[in-house]
């Protein structure tokens, strides 16, 4: 498990719209061009998933305002209690050419990435794990490649790599996927909407329901290149929303 931390929150004291930059917040004296922010509110995104997104600072502009180095996703209001909270993300990981075995019955998750950042997995195997491989929370800039991931074919909460929680800019490339009960899966939010989640050229054979699935808490997830070989299910819900 790697995990960073998340700060206290700060509240934001203007409405900050669609597509805006600025955010306006009570206090910015802790922090910094570059620093990982989660911003979200009480307001409901879809199927009852709390709207929120990951964003980065470009620049700190006074003492109560900073700038998004990107243009925020959503709309968030002071009357639906919007908020930030800086994370401290552990960064610049590389796990490579490492074979994983279940426990025999743990079901814990393999790899559990929490406010991480630029984390690579590389030519690694994962088999007969009984929950996730790799679950990637709130972080960014995460990628899986190369990699093979084979379940017990009988084990319903077996997945192969899921982005929760506001995961962004992640991705799944030439990797194997095999009997488990979905391939790759997004969404599971609680905290912040996952998006820009790419998964290409990989293989899904025997799964159970879904290759891709793109829960409603996801935005921006596409999957191309990647055949079904035998996949009991169907090969994707909803990629590319």
């Amino acid at each position: 498990t790697l995990t960073g931390t998340k700060a206290s929150t700060l509240a934001v004291t203007a409405n900050a719209d669609l597509s805006a930059t600025a955010l306006t917040m009570s206090d910015t004296s802790t922090l910094s061009a570059g620093d990982w922010l989660v911003l979200n509110s009480s307001a409901t995104y879809a199927s009852g998933a709390a709207d929120g997104e990951v964003v980065r600072v470009g620049t700190v502009d006074s003492g109560t305002q900073v700038s998004a180095a990107s243009r925020i996703q959503g709309a968030y209001t002071t009357a639906n209690t919007a908020k930030v909270a800086k994370l401290t993300t552990k960064a610049n990981v590389t796990i490579e050419d490492v074979r994983f075995v279940s426990s025999h019955g743990s079901e814990q998750d393999c790899i559990a990435l929490q406010y991480c950042e630029n984390v690579r997995i590389s030519r690694c195997e994962f088999e007969g794990i009984y929950s996730s491989s790799v679950k990637v929370r709130t972080s960014v800039n995460v990628s899986v490649s190369s990699c093979a991931f084979k379940g017990l074919g009988t084990i319903t909460e077996a997945r192969g790599v899921e982005f929760l929680e506001g995961a962004r800019h992640c991705s799944v490339s030439d990797s194997q996927f095999n009997r488990l009960h979905e391939g790759v899966t997004t969404g599971g939010n609680t905290e912040a909407v996952s998006r820009d989640i790419a998964v290409t050229g990989c293989v899904m054979s025997g799964i159970e329901t879904t290759g891709v699935s793109v829960g409603p808490a996801s935005e921006s997830v596409t999957a191309s290149g990647w055949p079904i070989a035998r996949s009991e299910g169907a090969a994707s819900s909803g990629a590319s929303n």
